[in-house]
């Protein structure tokens, strides 16, 4: 095991270790995806619009994940144990039309069926298994295979109000030999949509900078590959800190955000982008905690074919402590994204806080929807310390009673699961700090499992302030998948930016682990007002890392560039990046994308 002195030959920085597994570096590297020229990442101006395929690709590129995902393999299960219930419980139970954006079709011969290394609880029916095999290729976002034609990523978030708090940027991964040509298409909530070129090196990625908006609008972008094994991420900053989330590989009739908050300072979006060629109509319902909601302004909302459409949430829902959403689509499909922004307490907010109330840290945090709840998450990373206050909420959307445990594998020591019963239409939190069986400064993954079969919607929130090491706000929606393949595409500025890899197997034997570095984005970018043209040459910066994962561990790597990072599992894993800023505010965490 290396210690802190060591040399790093291969380039990935230094790694921090749980307990209980080994490292060692290879010659070989587990799957070699490095070409002899990783080529030229950029984005330009088109002119002439590209020949666009029909609206039938959508439905080939959700089969072929579905065809994918009936390969899946039978997964291990982690669990068990007692612990008394913990959790505590809130609620009961316009854009502009523009010419309609279709996705790239997937796939358009037929291809040998591609299997993902992926979880299906062994509690699952045989006669069932296809089935869910189909819901969770669509659970979350997920990479098309190496083999496909084409591929498809729909992206929102970034905002104009308030004050910048949220501009964004995308950043494209391609861990195939080859470059990936395409376009990007920026759908504003107000405007005309524009269309550039984009061209990403092989086994290389590259940041493209988005229009800045101006105030009340909302940005959506749809990216289209010419293959697959890539990934895009959409980023938000500013000056309350960074945030992170993959783009959607699917639209969905349904999205599901559990937390949020409207107090004052903050601000409470909720991005609708439909790239696809027909309307669509959606019904929003809250629950907080002052019971379900359903304000009249946000029912039978009409987003167009083509178009974007913004919505300031606390409009409607004022002074809102707890914010869970639900998005009903009556016709049509969409995808689905929510941006937090918070903002400093001024010292006279501060003197009429009400007696025990928690404001939310400053921050900012993106969010993509899940389509469903699910009945199994994961999260590789956690940590109960002073000044971090980390809580795992469970929205239950559902009219049934949902019976929980959530468990969490420390570093060192071992912890009860805790049982928790989350009413229907309502939400429950377990706040890490608070738990003495989570001890403080013992970094630890998580998960949670439904015992009953109704499924949550889960997520892990950081409201981290002083003396935390880090501080800001994050909002990491939970893993629905385990997988033997991730692509987790880093961000831009290396300069400013603390990256972190954690690699969890939540399974019940060890995992040798590959992790290879792509090559970074290009040092500089030029960006052209009239032309949009950014370019910049990736140099290959190859290095590999392969460590071995014991059952219920963690691997935690501090990589020396904020590049993608591809990581190849002999079984199954969960993977998160984090790209923090490395001073100042903000808390940027993200799982990584399966592959395919």
């Amino acid at each position: 095991m290396s210690g802190p002195g060591d040399t790093d030959p291969d380039g990935l920085g230094d790694g921090t270790f749980s307990y209980g597994f080994s490292e060692g570096f290879e010659d070989e590297e587990v799957d070699e995806r490095a070409g002899d020229d990783p080529g030229e990442a950029s984005y330009t101006d088109p002119g002439d619009s590209p020949s666009r395929r029909s609206a039938s690709g959508n439905r080939r590129d959700r089969r072929d994940r579905r065809a994918a995902a009936d390969g899946l393999a039978g997964g291990s299960r982690r669990g068990g144990g007692s612990g008394s219930g913990a959790g505590t419980g809130v609620g009961r139970g316009g854009g502009q039309a523009g010419p309609p954006v279709s996705r790239l079709a997937t796939i358009a011969v037929i291809i040998a069926v591609v299997a993902l290394s992926a979880f299906i609880d062994r509690s699952s029916k045989p006669s069932n298994s296809a089935a869910v095999a189909a819901s969770l290729s669509t659970a979350m976002p997920l990479s098309s295979p190496a083999a496909a034609l084409s591929s498809s990523w729909f992206c929102a978030g970034p905002t104009g109000s308030p004050g910048h708090l949220a501009d964004g940027r995308l950043v494209v991964a391609n861990a195939t030999s080859r470059s990936l040509t395409g376009t990007v298409r920026f759908i504003p909530s107000s405007g005309t949509p524009t269309t550039h070129n984009v061209m990403v090196g092989a086994s290389g990625s590259l940041v493209i900078p988005e229009p800045v908006l101006g105030s009340g609008d909302y940005l959506g972008a749809v990216v289209e590959l010419d293959g697959g094994h890539a990934a895009v991420q959409q980023v938000v900053s500013g000056t309350e800190g960074t945030s992170s989330s993959a783009c959607a590989t699917a639209g969905s009739n349904s999205w599901y955000f559990p937390a949020g908050t409207t107090q004052e300072n903050s601000n409470l979006t909720l991005s609708l982008l439909n790239p696809f060629p027909s309307d669509a109509i959606a019904d929003l319902s809250f629950t907080t905690e002052q019971g379900q909601e359903d304000p009249q302004d946000f029912q039978g909302l009409v987003i167009p074919a083509g178009t974007m459409v913004g919505l300031d949430l606390g409009s409607h829902l004022r002074d809102r402590a707890s914010v869970a959403t639900t998005v009903t689509l009556r016709v049509g499909e969409l995808a689905a994204f929510e941006t937090e922004t918070v903002q400093p307490q001024t010292s006279a907010q501060k003197a009429v806080e009400p007696a025990g109330s928690v404001p939310w840290s400053p921050g900012v945090a993106l969010t993509l929807g899940t389509p469903s709840p699910g009945t199994s998450w994961w999260w590789p990373s956690g940590a109960a310390a002073s000044g971090d206050n980390e809580q795992y909420v469970m929205y239950n959307p559902t009219n049934t009673v949902a019976q929980v445990s959530l468990g969490v594998d420390l570093d060192q020591g071992s912890a009860d699961p805790f049982q928790v019963t989350v009413q229907p239409f309502s939400v429950a939190v377990v706040t890490s700090n608070t738990e003495s069986r989570i001890p403080l400064g013992i970094g630890h993954a998580a998960w949670l499992r439904s015992t009953n079969g109704v499924g949550v919607v889960a997520e892990r929130v950081v409201m981290a302030v002083s003396p935390a090491s880090q501080t800001g706000l994050a909002e990491v929606m939970g893993s629905r998948l385990q997988a033997g393949q991730w692509l987790v595409p880093g961000d831009a500025d290396t300069d400013t930016v603390n990256p972190t890899l954690v690699v969890y197997n939540p399974g019940t034997t060890s995992v040798t682990v590959s992790i290879n570095a792509l090559a970074p984005p290009p040092s500089s970018t030029s960006t052209s007002s009239s032309s949009g043209t950014a370019s910049g040459a990736a140099s290959p910066g190859f290095g590999r890392r392969t460590v071995t994962v014991q059952p219920g561990q963690r691997y935690v790597l501090s990589p020396s560039s904020a590049g993608g990072l591809l990581v190849a599992a002999s079984g199954q894993v969960v993977v998160e990046g984090d790209t923090s800023p490395a001073h100042g505010i903000g808390i940027d965490a993200a799982i990584g994308v399966p592959l395919s």
